[in-house]
């Protein structure tokens, strides 16, 4: 079992054919294997790389030799492209696609492809790019 949320705070429903019903708003709740899927799908969160990211995004910060403006200013133009392509595959893959322009995979194993979210950011995505984004 994964634990997700919504960065947007929204909650958003999550129900399977068994009867199993999840709510998952803006504080991680578990959610069932077989609704992972459907919970990727809908552009929710896993802990697992929410947790990743966040501790790669902050190591990658510390080493960076900018002014601490143009951090802010660099970060959030990458912050905003990284949601941006998370949006883009979220809209995809609710559209019935599997696969980027380019031929990348959209999801494997219920998490967004960083292959697929680097062509669509336009620059190499890791998971505490992803983490630093969404926090």
């Amino acid at each position: 079992m994964e634990r997700f949320k919504n960065i947007s705070g929204e909650p958003k429903r999550l129900a399977s054919t068994s009867g199993h019903v999840v709510i998952v708003g803006e504080e991680f709740t578990d959610v069932p294997d077989h609704l992972v899927r459907d919970a990727f799908a809908k552009g929710l969160m896993s802990e697992t790389v929410f947790n990743q990211a966040k501790d790669e995004a902050k190591k990658s910060i510390l080493t960076e030799t900018q002014t601490e403006t143009e951090k802010q200013e660099a970060l959030q133009k990458k912050n905003q492209a990284i949601l941006g392509a998370l949006s883009q595959i979220t809209e995809m893959v609710n559209a019935g696609q599997s696969a980027t322009p380019a031929g990348n995979k959209l999801i494997h194993n219920g998490t967004p492809v960083l292959s697929a979210v680097s062509e669509l950011a336009g620059f190499d995505v890791k998971r505490a790019d992803i983490e630093l984004a969404l926090a």
